[in-house]
């Protein structure tokens, strides 16, 4: 039977050539941490590591070319979304309200005057609504192949895909969450999480390329998100 130890910075698995027995050192050959061989974690396979957390919804499958793809499911209706549905029907409620003297108003310059706030509770309920839908029903997939990682989130509008080059990635880790003030209100599940932080913020898994962030399985629980983390970071550096 194998064993395998994994380096505690990187939590790669360390090859047994970089082990030495007799020292009781191991040397990881991904970031060169030099740590005591018998304090590390061991498995006795690859596979018992990387299976998803215990009650997890997430689907692992393996392909045929060796890539893994993994099948994140929508989370569906939770209680921050009854706070969200009740700004979205104010906002486009406020919204049907004030467009109804822009059409009765004859002087052109009061019509432009109203304008401005028709536009924003129109704008800012439909993006809500929108907002609404997409959290509710999307889901994720992430394949990782020998060459590439693709994140594809799906979504009743704006699907976004996006393809990393595995050797253009930096690091897979839990970031905190850095959004403008529009972007965190249209989630209001990200808001519940942070409203509950006190102060500490929220941690998401990130992949690091260059100077830019790009954030990934958002709406998994914490065991999910660090279970993924793992699993990306040793199939990047296999």
């Amino acid at each position: 039977m194998s064993l395998y130890l994994f380096c505690p910075k990187c939590e790669k698995a360390i090859d047994s050539s970089h082990i030495n027995v007799k020292t009781d050192l191991a040397n990881c050959q991904h970031c060169g941490t030099v740590s005591k061989a018998s304090t590390l974690i061991i498995a006795d396979s690859l596979d018992a590591v990387m299976k998803p957390p215990s009650g997890s919804s997430i689907e692992m499958i393996k392909e045929l070319d060796g890539s893994v793809r993994l099948l994140i499911p929508n989370r569906g209706w939770t209680t921050p979304f009854i706070f969200q549905a009740i700004f979205t029907v104010f906002f486009l409620a406020m919204g049907v309200k004030v467009s109804e003297p822009f059409f009765v108003v004859q002087d052109s310059v009061m019509g432009y005057i109203l304008l401005l706030p028709i536009l924003i509770f129109w704008i800012v309920g439909l993006s809500m609504f929108v907002a609404v839908l997409n959290s509710i029903f999307e889901t994720q997939e992430i394949t990782i192949t020998k060459t590439q990682l693709v994140i594809q989130k799906n979504r009743i509008l704006r699907k976004k895909r996006t393809e990393f080059n595995l050797n253009d990635i930096h690091d897979v880790k839990s970031i905190h969450i850095r959004g403008g003030f529009f972007s965190t209100f249209m989630n209001f599940r990200l808001m519940w999480r942070i409203r509950f932080s006190f102060g500490a913020g929220v941690l998401l898994p990130g992949i690091l390329i260059g100077s830019k962030t790009y954030y990934f399985a958002e709406e998994c629980s914490d065991a999910e998100q660090d279970w993924m983390i793992k699993m990306i970071r040793q199939r990047v550096g296999e």
